[in-house]
């Protein structure tokens, strides 16, 4: 069983090499409230202004908290796109959009 977990994918394109995206951060539910998700993040952060990024970017979706997470972390939101994650119940959450540019 993993702990947790992070995927950054760093952008491909000759014009896109100074950025990254946070395409995924998860932590066991057992471990949220404790400082790792906060430890697994800022590692991987580090680890890309090492590579030489200089901002990243991440989506996640209204109303899990998560916002809060980034916001504490030096993110900002950017924009939302309303009702643009559908679920099966028929309810709808916007996508929301965070950067943070890297020292």
């Amino acid at each position: 069983m993993s702990a947790g977990s992070r995927i950054f994918r760093r952008g491909h394109r000759p014009v896109r090499r100074h950025t990254a995206e946070l395409e995924w951060l998860g932590l066991h539910p057992g471990l949220q409230g404790t400082g790792w998700g906060t430890r697994l993040l800022e590692h991987g952060l580090d680890a890309l202004v090492k590579d030489g990024v200089e901002a990243v970017f991440l989506r996640t979706r209204s109303g899990t908290g998560l916002g809060g997470f980034y916001r504490a972390h030096g993110f900002a939101e950017r924009g939302r796109w309303p009702r643009a994650v559908r679920f099966a119940d028929g309810g709808y959450r916007a996508e929301v959009w965070f950067t943070r540019d890297l020292p």
